[in-house]
């Protein structure tokens, strides 16, 4: 249990941590969020996957969607349906 606290505030912290480097560098903080989404693949942290998929939503670029893509992996699937929905409603492609 105490393993699991101390995983849950090192993730937590590193989203504090790319959240405040999102205002120097939009596409990289997002780029790094996605790589901690995959970390998250395995945890209970549902808070923290969820706040991802709402920086994802409110920054549906198309980098993005390539860079998920390469990845190759299904877990991911689920932040390429929010970009392209998004992309969708606000009419880009």
């Amino acid at each position: 249990m105490t393993d699991d606290i101390t995983l849950y505030d090192n993730y937590k912290e590193c989203m504090s941590l790319l959240e405040e480097r999102f205002e120097n560098n939009e596409l990289d903080a997002l780029k790094a969020m996605i790589d901690l989404y995959g970390k998250l693949k395995d945890t209970n942290f549902h808070n923290l996957a969820d706040s991802i998929e709402l920086w994802i939503d409110a920054y549906p670029k198309k980098e993005l969607l390539q860079y998920i893509t390469d990845k190759d992996d299904s877990y991911y699937n689920v932040l390429i349906d929010i970009i392209n929905a998004k992309r969708i409603r606000i009419g880009i492609k």
